[in-house]
């Protein structure tokens, strides 16, 4: 992984670049490309500008649905690497920001549902040892059940997030057809 590319923190000091609109032209989508370079590679303006020139035709959409072995052959490989690289990391991070909100109500609901079946499970088990049932087993059974069921829920909701960065690396060596040592 590049330290060169945007981490989200110096992402968010860039308030000024959005990504382009599914919409967005071809010249839109080359100012955005020239000033994401500028900006997280730290290219000279001219630079940046001679590899978003290569853009020609593709829209907004394109320049997030594009396959990197696409990037490849607009940019080259070299230079496709980094616009592929940064311009997915630049525009998934934003398109997460935007999520953050709705995540972590989900996330909060989740918690919630957890904690009020496990009082449910406690207070079942409470209630069939007041009554002297010979449901221990049962009670206990349901409490660990429920709160095994909380941990395997919450452990997918962790092993499900696999950074952006990661993500967009295994794009590429696959799209690409790039050799990659630790990918192999």
């Amino acid at each position: 992984m590049s330290n060169s590319s945007t981490s989200p923190e110096k992402q968010s000091l860039i308030p000024q670049l959005n990504p382009p609109i599914p919409t967005a032209s071809p010249s839109e989508v080359r100012a955005f490309i020239t000033e994401l370079l500028i900006l997280t590679r730290n290219l000279p303006a001219q630079h940046a500008k001679d590899i978003a020139d290569k853009w020609h035709l593709g829209t907004g959409r394109e320049l997030t649905t594009y396959p990197p072995s696409v990037y490849a052959d607009i940019f080259g490989s070299e230079d496709a690497w980094m616009v592929y690289k940064e311009s997915q990391l630049f525009i998934r991070r934003n398109k997460q920001e935007k999520n953050r909100r709705r995540d972590e109500l989900r996330k909060w609901a989740i918690i919630l549902g957890i904690i009020i079946i496990n009082i449910i499970g406690i207070v079942l088990f409470l209630r069939l040892l007041l009554l002297h049932v010979q449901a221990e087993a049962y009670a206990l059974a349901w409490i660990l059940t429920v709160g095994v069921l909380g941990l395997v829920f919450g452990g997918i909701n962790l092993l499900g997030r696999v950074g952006l960065e990661v993500e967009v690396e295994r794009e590429l060596y696959s799209g690409m057809s790039v050799g990659c040592k630790k990918c192999t």
